[in-house]
This record gives structure tokens, C-alpha cells and sequence, in this order.
């Protein structure tokens, strides 16, 4: 859309919400519109002022080998109420962001202004391409959930993107109201502050990639604990991060609220990045858009080494994400989506006041453990994620359908020691022993099935549209995990504090009306 004109309410029909009407649009060459009708009336009165409106729009003209030609496409019509609508004249269109939402072309009415087909829109010619013949253009998009209120917040990464982040867990500082800590090391998930609210290190938020869950289940180093760390932050286009368990589509652990990332990469062809900084810090990365593709068909990869700012602190990683996004049929699309990710990091401990003061060690350094003498057990860990998803999306009349599988493979292992060998005391039932050291060694390794899928049926009733949408989600985790105490003289295991095999499983159903 080049130019628009925004409709005018009918007379004899309420004004008091805002409206989409989703019009099929005809537009000739010079980029004029020759004919439109209505996908999914809401109402002959709506039909018609939006019908009205569009024929004096003005668009871009598609293109086959560099000419212009007709062409068919669907368009969003979006009344608002008199009190915040513009003029009714020929105002134009903002550019799109880089990486905009297609949902507004997807076929369902979704609270958007109309924006200009997407440059990955595929073209399939119902004719002969003949002046006076119009190719018809079908542009797939994902339908979004309805929002929530002040606390849902929709980011479109876009141009934000330009800004370097560590991590995908910085993206969530995009939305108000979120601090992020982190006091175990490069491979340990953040701890999220959620407008005051302490979620740990995601016990208490929901994390989802595309609807994959990330939040483990059974981790005995916390319910919940959830590492963002395996998504490549210049692979996410957008993010909904709702600060309150407001949605019936959140989980379990959406007790603060829940934050849900989606890919997408609007830089076609290959991209090779590297970067270089203080604290022998390296990163080299790789991404690709396949040309013609959409932008979420994509692949990156990540490596990753710093020596960390002070002793004990390095890390090393390798990530790497591919996602193919299909069509089915005009008015469906499927995703399928592949991870995998390794880590190993070193984190410090505590350290004595009196050897700081004394110049024995930096502020930020930890003691060298190699003096141990069995092996090294600095503080740290091991952390890796291999996942594979797939999903599909199709609408039929006035239903939009969607189901999602999913399976992951997690291990981790943390070495955390906050007290200086200080807490094994001696307990009035045990044998007298001297002072052995309380450092944690945690090891955990899960696997995880699941489903989810949900039908959104839309209508109209009493000249106002309605909605019904119907799902569930369904998860089985398979997790061992076993916590020892590594005693300090030797750095080998004296006591096992927890060794647990768990099979758990989640099943819930929802509904949720918008009349």
C-alpha cells in the first residue's frame, strides 16, 4: 500500500470498538485499484465502507521480471472509533520494519494497519500473464492470539536489532518492567526480575520458541529452569512478552507471566559477521536467508570464546538453528524448526576478604583449584540443547487451525559453590569428621515430547464479530538428575545429596471467548 484512505464509519451500526475487514483487492499495473470484495463479511455495512475506502487506495504495482502487472492480493481494512480515527483522506504509508508481521496478510483479521505485501510473497499466475489478466498474490502469514491488555507487549525486533546483545535473554529487556542478573557464568540461564517479581532463572515465566517450550521440567536446580541461550539473538524477529498470567494459552509456569520468541531473518543471502573485543573475546557468525524464500526459512551459526574479566571465567559455544517455513495450500503454512547447542564455562566463587585486601587475588578472579589432587573442579559447568519442531497452520472459512510437535534433549551440568567450604557442619548424628567442603555438583539430563494445536472459529453476531478458540497442550518429560558434594582437599564426590529418576507428564485444555 502506497496510499490510503481510512473508511467511514456506517451510520446505523455502533462505533464504540475498533473493526477488520479483509478485502481481496485487484490492483491494475499503474498501481490503482480495479476491483475488491470481501474475503469474511462482517456486516453488508462494514463490507461496504471498506470496499468504498479501498478503491481509492494506491499501491505499489507487483512485478514480474522487473514489469509491472495486475495483480490479486488481500488487503486489512481497520476502522476506528471517530474518536481516534485519522482523516478520511489520502495519507501515506510508513515503510514497513524490517522484519514486520505478516499476520496482517495471513487471511485473519488481526488489530493491524494495512501493510504492503511482503518482499518474500510467492506468486502463482492463475492465467497467462496477459495485460488484463491479474495474477493473484498469496501472501502466508501466522495468525496472533488476541491481546491482553497494557501488559501484553508485541516487540517487532526490526531495526532494534542493530543494537549488539550477548544473548537472546537481552531481547526481553525490549519490553518495560524486566531486569536481568546473572551470578554463575556465560553457560547458567539468567535470573529475570519481571516488574519486582524474582523468577529465578525462569521457574516462574513461561518460555516458549514458536510455541516450543524451554522451561524444564524436573531440573533439580530449579522446576522450571529455562537457558535462552541456545537461540542466536539476530535469528529473533519479534517477541510477546505478557507480565502476568493473563492468557489461557500460558502454562504452567507462567506464574509471573510468559515471554514467547519467533525467528525470523530479513537479510537475504549469506551473512558472515565477526567480532573481536576485550577480555580475549571472539565470536564469528553465519546466516542465511534463501532467496525467494520466506523470512522464516533461515539457518545460523554461532561460535563463541571469551577468557571472561577475570580468572575462572571463560566460556566457549556453539550454536547452531535452521528453520524452513512451507505453504499449504492458499491459505496455510507449516514450520519446521532444528537447534542444537553445546557449552562449557567457568564462573568464580567467593573469595576471602583478607587475601583481596592483601593482594593475593583481584576482585574479580577465584582460586585456582588445580592444586587439587585427583583433578581440576573449578566452578562452572557443561550445558547443551538439541530440539527439532514442527508445526502447521491452515484456515478454512472461518476457522483457523494449528498444531505443533516438538521434542528436546537436555543436558547439564553445574558446579556451584557461594560459601567457601563452609556448610557441611557437623550434624548430632553423624560421625565425628573434619571440615570436607560443600562445592554442588549437579548433573541433569532430560528428555522431552510434546504437542499442542488449537482450532479459532470467527463470526459475526449481532453486527459485531465473535470468537471461540479451543486447544490444549501435552508434555511428557523423562529427566534424571543426581547432586553430590565434591570434597575440597580432593575434588572428588564424598556424599550423593539427591539422585531422582522422574517421568512427569502436563495435559491442559483452554478456551477463550471474545464476544
Amino acid at each position: 500500500v502506497r496510499t490510503q484512505v481510512a473508511p467511514t464509519w456506517p451510520t446505523n451500526v455502533p462505533n464504540d470498538h475498533d473493526l477488520d475487514v479483509i478485502v481481496i483487492v485487484t490492483v491494475a499495473a499503474d498501481g490503482t485499484v480495479l476491483d475488491a470484495h470481501v474475503d469474511d463479511s462482517m456486516g453488508a455495512d462494514y463490507d461496504n465502507a471498506a470496499i468504498a475506502a479501498v478503491k481509492h487506495w494506491q499501491f505499489d504495482a507487483a512485478t514480474r521480471n522487473g514489469q509491472p502487472i495486475p495483480a490479486r492480493v488481500r488487503a486489512l481494512v481497520h476502522f476506528e472509533t471517530p474518536a481516534h480515527a485519522p482523516p478520511a483522506e489520502a495519507v501515506p504509508v510508513p515503510a514497513p520494519p524490517e522484519a514486520p508481521d505478516t499476520a496482517a496478510l495471513s487471511g485473519t483479521a488481526a488489530s493491524a494497519p494495512p501493510r504492503a505485501p511482503a518482499p518474500e510473497a510467492e506468486s502463482t499466475a492463475n492465467a497467462s500473464p496477459e495485460a488484463h489478466e491479474a495474477t493473484e498474490i498469496t501472501v502466508a502469514g501466522r495468525s496472533r492470539p488476541p491481546t491482553r491488555g497494557a501488559s501484553d507487549f508485541s516487540v517487532t525486533v526490526g531495526e532494534l536489532a542493530r543494537v549488539p546483545r550477548k544473548n537472546a535473554s537481552d531481547l526481553l529487556k525490549l519490553a518495560p518492567g524486566v531486569l536481568l542478573t546473572n551470578e554463575s557464568g556465560e553457560g547458567h540461564a539468567e535470573q529475570v526480575f519481571l516488574r519486582g517479581f524474582d523468577a529465578k532463572e525462569g521457574q516462574d515465566i513461561e518460555f516458549t520458541l514458536g510455541g516450543m517450550p524451554i522451561n524444564e521440567s524436573g531440573n533439580l536446580h530449579g522446576n522450571g529452569y529455562a537457558d535462552t541461550h541456545f537461540i542466536i539473538p539476530e535469528l529473533v524477529s519479534s517477541l510477546r512478552i505478557v507480565e502476568g498470567p493473563f492468557d489461557p494459552r500460558q502454562g504452567n509456569y507462567a506464574v509471573a507471566g510468559s515471554a514467547n520468541y519467533e525467528l525470523g531473518l530479513a537479510q537475504r543471502g549469506f551473512t558472515a559477521k565477526y567480532t573481536g573485543g576485550s577480555f580475549g573475546t571472539e565470536r564469528l557468525l553465519l546466516l542465511w536467508g534463501p532467496d525467494g524464500e520466506s523470512r522464516g526459512t533461515l539457518a545460523g551459526a554461532e561460535v563463541y570464546k571469551t577468557d571472561g574479566f577475570g580468572q575462572n571465567r571463560d566460556a566457549q559455544r556453539a550454536t547452531a538453528m535452521g528453520q524452513y517455513e512451507g505453504r499449504v495450500g492458499k491459505e496455510g503454512s507449516y514450520r519446521v524448526l532444528a537447534t542444537a547447542y553445546s557449552t562449557h564455562f567457568h564462573s568464580a566463587g567467593v573469595i576471602r576478604e583478607d587475601d583481596y585486601n592483601a593482594g593475593r587475588i583481584g576482585f574479580y578472579d577465584s582460586y585456582n583449584l588445580s592444586s587439587f589432587a585427583h583433578e581440576k573442579v573449578p566452578e562452572g559447568g557443561d550445558s547443551s540443547r538439541y530440539s527439532l519442531s514442527t508445526d502447521i497452520e491452515s484456515r478454512s472459512g472461518g476457522a483457523t487451525l494449528s498444531q505443533q510437535l516438538f521434542v528436546t534433549y537436555r543436558s547439564l551440568r553445574l558446579l556451584e559453590n557461594f560459601t567457601g567450604f563452609l556448610l557441611d557442619v557437623q550434624e548430632p548424628l553423624q560421625s565425628t569428621h573434619i571440615q570436607r567442603g560443600d562445592m554442588i555438583d549437579l548433573n541433569v539430563n532430560e528428555v522431552t515430547l510434546g504437542a499442542r494445536g488449537a482450532a479459532r472459529f470467527q463470526t459475526v453476531a449481532f453486527g459485531q464479530p465473535q470468537h471461540l478458540e479451543l486447544g490444549y497442550f501435552a508434555r511428557g518429560d523423562v529427566v534424571s538428575g543426581v547432586q553430590q558434594r565434591i570434597e575440597a582437599a580432593t575434588g572428588v564426590p564424598y556424599r550423593t545429596d539427591a539422585d531422582l529418576d522422574s517421568r512427569l507428564s502436563d495435559i491442559g485444555l483452554y478456551a477463550d471467548a471474545d464476544l
